[in-house]
């Protein structure tokens, strides 16, 4: 699994809340997640993904398979995490309703207090949560 898919993959789980394209060749997504904290050490908390030489960002509709290409129509889907491949310099970001589709060169993460995280940071807060999720769920 490449480094973008492993990304998306971590964020199982988490809502897409928001998409801003500052540029035509950039964009971020602000993505909450049960397993991050906020400021306040509550759950949940986001991750800003900063997306450099962002090609393409679109959403499949699963049912209609239109191919939507506005933030706000995008964002009407309120598009969840769920998995992600990547295939040919894409990535395809499986949501309970449809695909969101990302072409970028790289991308940069951004805690909620701003500051910069590794994939690997990422992916240690992201198993942490899920064994401790996992044992209380065993103790129920």
């Amino acid at each position: 699994m490449t480094d973008r898919a492993l990304l998306w993959n971590l964020l199982h789980d988490g809502d897409v809340v928001e998409i801003s394209r500052p540029t035509p060749e950039s964009a971020w997504i602000l993505v909450e997640i049960d397993f991050l904290e906020d400021g306040a050490g509550e759950r949940p908390g986001s991750l800003t993904i900063d997306l450099a030489g962002c090609e393409e960002l679109t959403f499949v509709d699963g049912v209609t398979d239109e191919v939507i290409t506005d933030l706000a129509g995008i964002m009407a889907r309120e598009p969840d995490v769920l998995s992600a491949t990547e295939a040919n310099g894409s990535i395809r970001v499986m949501c309970s309703e449809g695909e969101l589709r990302l072409r970028y060169s790289s991308a940069t993460l951004r805690s909620e207090d701003g500051s910069l995280m590794t994939i690997d940071d990422l992916e240690s807060t992201s198993v942490r949560y899920w064994q401790e999720w996992e044992r209380a769920a065993q103790g129920d």
